[in-house]
């Protein structure tokens, strides 16, 4: 009998590796900083047609810890986030 490993698509992983990323470099930044702001903005936007789980966390995390940033502000006013430019 042959076990067969569930294939995971070389794309998901990627992307899965780069939220991973993502998190342990927020957790370095500090709050209400424009860096941050667009960190999880992008990280959201990556994420938005995929896992919206995870994307909805980037974009709490945003309103939570960047509300004086004008993305953080956007989005709130939004309540998502702000286009991509």
């Amino acid at each position: 009998m042959k076990l067969h490993a569930k294939r995971v698509p070389a794309r998901q992983l990627c992307l899965e590796n780069a939220v991973s990323q993502v998190w342990l470099a927020v957790e370095l930044m500090p709050d209400n900083s424009d860096s941050l702001a667009e960190l999880l903005s992008e990280a959201g936007h990556w994420t938005e047609n995929r896992d919206l789980e995870t994307s909805r966390k980037f974009y709490e995390t945003l309103i939570r810890r960047c509300p004086s940033t004008a993305l953080g502000q956007e989005a709130q006013n939004l309540r998502w986030f702000p286009q991509a430019e």
